[in-house]
This record gives structure tokens, C-alpha cells and sequence, in this order.
């Protein structure tokens, strides 16, 4: 009887976990998606964007080459 009954424990400890690890990968996969798509869009940003967003705070090693400026 000890045998059957450490087999469905041990069943249901292993279709427990199966479902715990599902349950963490697609938690995991729309938190990567989400930050991918955040860092599409500050990497899409201006200059004028950033000094916006940062405002006195703007960061003076960040530099725009002269092919990505827009002209004013």
C-alpha cells in the first residue's frame, strides 16, 4: 500500500511542479515582452524627447551623431 501511495505523491508532486514552472515561463515571457517593447521606444526617442523627459537631469554623455540629428 506504501508503494501506491508514494507513487501518486509523487505524481501529483511532479504534475505540481510542471505546472508552477508553466505558470513562471509565461509570467516571464510577458515581462521580457514588455520590456523589450519599452526599450524600442526609448531607443526611438530625440534629443528634444529625452531633454523633455529627464529635464535638468539630462545626462551630458549622452551624444547624437550628426546623421541622427534632425535639422532645426
Amino acid at each position: 500500500m506504501g508503494f501506491i501511495s508514494g507513487m501518486v505523491m509523487g505524481m501529483l508532486t511532479g504534475i505540481a511542479l510542471m505546472a508552477g514552472w508553466k505558470h513562471m515561463m509565461r509570467y516571464r515571457s510577458t515581462k521580457r515582452v514588455a520590456k523589450a517593447v519599452d526599450i524600442k521606444l526609448l531607443g526611438s526617442l530625440g534629443r528634444d524627447d529625452l531633454k523633455k523627459l529627464c529635464g535638468d537631469t539630462y545626462p551630458e554623455w549622452i551624444s547624437f551623431p550628426v546623421y541622427e540629428q534632425e535639422i532645426e
